[in-house]
């Protein structure tokens, strides 16, 4: 599966950091980059514990976790063996 990055996704995927902080407007993709870096702490560390922060339920649920589960639902998941 081939996945198209934008200059922004690209950067701030490559640097890879433990802390990411991604300023960015609207339309800059950011649902992949938060989707990517979930992916890789959830299969780095099988019993992670993980955060998604938002500024309120509402805007959680309206905004950030349907962007993330669209953008993690065409990845294969397999369950660590």
């Amino acid at each position: 599966m081939k996945i198209y990055l934008n200059r922004m996704q690209r950067e701030v995927l490559a640097v890879g950091a433990k802390d990411t902080f991604a300023i960015a407007g609207r339309g800059t993709g950011k649902g992949v980059v938060q989707a990517t870096v979930l992916l890789n702490a959830f299969q780095s560390m099988p019993r992670c514990t993980a955060a998604i922060v938002a500024p309120n339920a509402i805007r959680a649920m309206t905004n950030t976790l349907p962007s993330m589960t669209m953008h993690l639902s065409p990845i294969p998941i397999s369950a660590p063996t």
